[in-house]
């Protein structure tokens, strides 16, 4: 009987496990590109390897637009423009979103309001690369997203070339 439940167990957490992947997989193919304008800093973390902290342009829009009861977490509403730049529209409170509309997940913390993911991980030697990045690059399907990449100041996506590190 133990055994028939771990095997239970076993393959509900492999099934769990492979239909995340799925969906993530199926937004990084087929999800509309949306760009957020950067407000970088650039530590490192010993643990971790390289990174950038992110911080985004919507979230200082969304500081001096919220009032005083801001939830610990929510949503916010970004309006995409043609070139698929996002920028703050307001705090999500419910109701339906127009077609050039989206939502972002933030979390108020003590530096205000911070859009998830915060921080952008990239292999190490590859910081010189990622130092002009102006736009965080998201991959969006419905109401799921992911940060994909970061790209420069033309919305090129910034990908390092394997050749340029191994001179």
């Amino acid at each position: 009987m133990k055994k028939i439940i771990l095997l239970l167990a076993t393959i509900t957490i492999f099934v769990f496990f492979n239909y995340n992947i799925y969906v993530k997989e199926n937004i990084i193919e087929n999800g509309e590109k949306i760009f957020l304008e950067l407000r970088p800093v650039d530590p490192r973390s010993f643990m971790q390897g390289d990174y950038m902290a992110l911080r985004f342009k919507i979230e200082e829009d969304a500081r001096f637009n919220a009032n005083e009861s801001v939830p610990l977490k929510g949503k916010i509403v970004v309006t995409i423009n043609e070139q698929k730049i996002g920028h703050f529209e307001k705090l999500y409170i419910g109701g339906d979103l127009n077609a050039n509309q989206c939502l972002f997940d933030y979390r108020l913390t003590n530096l205000g309001i911070n859009i998830m993911p915060d921080s952008f991980m990239f292999q190490e030697g590859h910081a010189s690369f990622y130092e002009k990045a102006k736009y965080g690059v998201f991959k969006f399907i419905g109401h799921e997203y992911l940060l994909t990449g970061l790209a420069d100041e033309h919305l090129n996506e910034i990908k390092p070339l394997i050749e340029t590190l191994v001179k």
